[in-house]
């Protein structure tokens, strides 16, 4: 915070008027009531009473998505009087953006980065920082940048309270950026059988599945490995997506046994899991089959049964 002392308006306006009402009426200032005399006390009064008010700027924090291209951040001067003037002279602030976990990389990283100057001649008025935000496909964190805002020079300055290096008052605004890239993964679970390959199919509410091309809110992957990878891009706050297979029927000799997705992982990460159980074809009871030895059996039999018959013949 910052004290600056502000003229009175109301006396530099009372001065004014008195110097625009005496011109128009060219009064000659040596006879009667001096009126260079008043002009000068109403002047000398002006520059004597001053309101001291305590100054400091704020700086928006807020979050965005990573594809909300430029934003802006407001940065306002205020003040702690309850009634300041409707008016002040110019303040000067500076700022600049800062790199957190969000960096700006000359310009090819997470954001591009801002610096400048405003002049304030008005508390409360917000004037505002345009900072564009990259949209990149990298899978990442949420991050964050911060706009520093410092007020530099004021008309008079009289003393420093909470000022940064006893010379600057400062605010800071915090910008969070969150991705909106997303890998999602799918795995198959065979239990009883044979594991096979399978066509699966993500459907998605919003953002683009597996781009280019853009604008696809389905796409289709068989497996490898028992594991399908989907990669959504672009999405926005309430993403759904459902994982299923692309057939109407589950492969042969397997049935449907659910699909369960882990919510506990990074942001960023999803891993649902298709499973299936083996079943019998069609439910049929298998028919047993006879061995080697068994067959030999049975044709033995079947000899002797037709040499006896013969005796009998």
């Amino acid at each position: 915070m910052i004290t600056l002392t502000s003229v009175s308006t109301y006396l530099l306006q009372a001065h004014a008027g008195l110097e625009r009402w005496t011109s128009a009426r060219n009064m000659d200032q040596s006879g009667g009531v001096n009126l260079r005399k008043i002009r000068q006390f109403f002047l000398v009064l002006s520059t004597i009473y001053c309101v001291q008010l305590q100054a400091f700027v704020e700086v928006d924090s807020f979050a965005v998505s990573e594809n909300a291209g430029t934003i802006g951040a407001d940065v306002t001067l205020k003040t702690t009087n309850p009634t300041p003037p409707a008016s002040i002279a110019a303040v000067r602030v500076d700022y600049t953006t800062v790199d957190g976990t969000a960096e700006d990389e000359n310009g090819s990283g997470d954001y591009e980065a801002a610096a400048g100057t405003f002049q304030f001649t008005q508390f409360n008025v917000a004037q505002t920082v345009n900072v564009k935000i990259t949209n990149d496909l990298i899978v990442e964190v949420p991050e964050s940048f911060s706009l520093e805002a410092t007020i530099i020079s004021a008309p008079v300055t009289q003393q420093q309270v909470g000022a940064k290096n006893g010379t600057q008052a400062v605010a800071a605004g915090n910008v969070a950026i969150n991705d909106d890239d997303l890998e999602f993964t799918v795995n198959l679970s065979f239990s009883g059988g044979a594991p096979v390959e399978v066509d699966i199919k993500l459907t998605c509410n919003n953002g683009n599945v597996n781009a280019p091309p853009l604008g696809s809110l389905m796409a289709t992957k068989t497996t490898t490995g028992g594991v399908a990878k989907f990669k959504v891009i672009n999405f926005l706050p309430g993403l759904q997506c459902t994982a299923t297979q692309s057939a109407a029927t589950p492969p042969p000799g397997f049935a449907a046994a659910g699909t369960t997705c882990n919510p506990g992982l990074a942001a960023g990460v999803k891993v649902c899991t298709i499973n299936y159980q083996a079943v019998a074809a069609n439910n049929a009871v298998p028919i047993p089959t006879l061995g080697l030895f068994s067959k030999l059996l049975l044709v033995l039999l079947m000899l002797g049964m037709a040499i006896g018959l013969r005796r009998y013949v």
